[in-house]
């Protein structure tokens, strides 16, 4: 769907007050397009799906895409009241048709639901306990390279996860202070395959192991307190390849800067931050800039409902991503 409709900050306002939104991974409602499992959820929006698409959806639809992906007006019962396809849509239009919707709610507003404390307890998100911390991964293309175009004006955003083997792979390989050592393959694969990505408009295409030129990522632990070890890391890496759509080049060539505090005693994340500069080409498709174009990257540990809920984009997909995500590899060697 168009990340610059919803970034159109006229009608962001609109929505937060007359609506509840709420953002959900189609791969959380729609799994069985993923190789995924349903769901209460999902078997729930299915059906909810059904009904926007057999009042709203534009003909064919369904039988082109099979996707349940749009924008949704939905009563807590279940009612739906419009549902859009947002590609090319203006946010004033989307404005128009909100309002039209929001109308139609008050006409028939939706039946009274009671929600038990077991369905509310099955909601409830939780990291798991084999990763040690989660980071906000932010992108956005840099102000010398953007554009008047909304889309290039975004904010691309994910979740990171560092798992309890990587830190403790890190403590082992920095015990001697300043000693520089390379940061463990698994946990760099993780960023430069899947995360290092410009994300701002859609969903980057991923990197194949083959796809990665240099990944060099050299660390050393600069400062010991207590349980709390600190420690520096420098990271250049490129990736580039062909998109497996269209098979249009792709690539992303950068440096990042990584600081981060590990407790000792529970091998967890302490804290996080991390920023990098890259050039790109060819990502997200939909609307890059041309040629080649700047890309920041920040990452920030979080603790939050947010982290717990949404899963690192990658590791999301299905059960073999998820395998895939936790131990990836890249073919370049950590010093080419």
């Amino acid at each position: 769907m168009s990340r610059a409709l919803i970034n159109d900050p006229k009608l962001n306002r609109y929505i937060a007050a007359n609506f509840v939104p709420v953002a959900a991974s189609i791969e959380r409602l729609q799994p069985s397009r993923y190789g995924g499992d349903e769901s209460d959820s999902s078997r729930w929006f299915g059906r909810v799906a059904e009904r926007a698409f057999a009042e709203f959806a534009p003909p064919g639809w369904w039988d082109t895409f099979q996707t349940y992906q749009g924008f949704y007006v939905v009563g807590h019962d279940g009612a739906v009241f419009d549902y859009k396809v947002a590609w090319g849509l203006e946010p004033d239009d989307m404005t128009d048709a909100l309002a039209e919707a929001s109308t139609q709610y008050r006409r028939h507003p939706p039946r009274r639901v009671v929600i038990s404390d077991h369905v509310v307890r099955q909601a409830e998100h939780v990291l798991p306990k084999s990763v040690a911390g989660a980071l906000r991964v932010f992108n956005r293309v840099t102000t010398e390279t953007r554009s008047d175009t909304d889309a290039h004006n975004g904010i691309g955003r994910d979740h990171a996860w560092i798992y309890r083997e990587d830190v403790i792979a890190i403590l082992d390989a920095g015990r001697q202070i300043r000693q520089r050592f390379d940061l463990p393959a698994a946990l760099v694969a993780r960023l430069v395959r899947f995360h290092l990505l410009d994300h701002a408009r859609n969903v980057s295409e991923d990197f194949d192991a083959d796809q990665v030129q240099k990944a060099q990522f050299r660390a050393r632990c600069i400062a010991v307190e207590g349980d709390l070890a600190t420690f520096s890391v420098q990271g250049t890496y490129r990736s580039e390849g062909r998109t497996q759509e269209d098979g249009e080049a792709f690539g992303v060539v950068g440096t990042i800067d990584l600081r981060f505090v590990l407790d000792r005693s529970t091998k967890r994340v302490a804290r996080f931050r991390g920023y990098g500069r890259a050039t790109a080409w060819g990502q997200t498709g939909n609307g890059a800039p041309p040629g080649r174009y700047g890309v920041e990257f920040a990452l920030v540990d979080v603790d939050d409902a947010i982290s717990a809920a949404v899963p690192p984009f990658y590791a999301g997909l299905n059960p073999a991503a998820a395998a895939l995500y936790r131990t990836p590899t890249v073919d370049a060697a950590p010093g080419r």
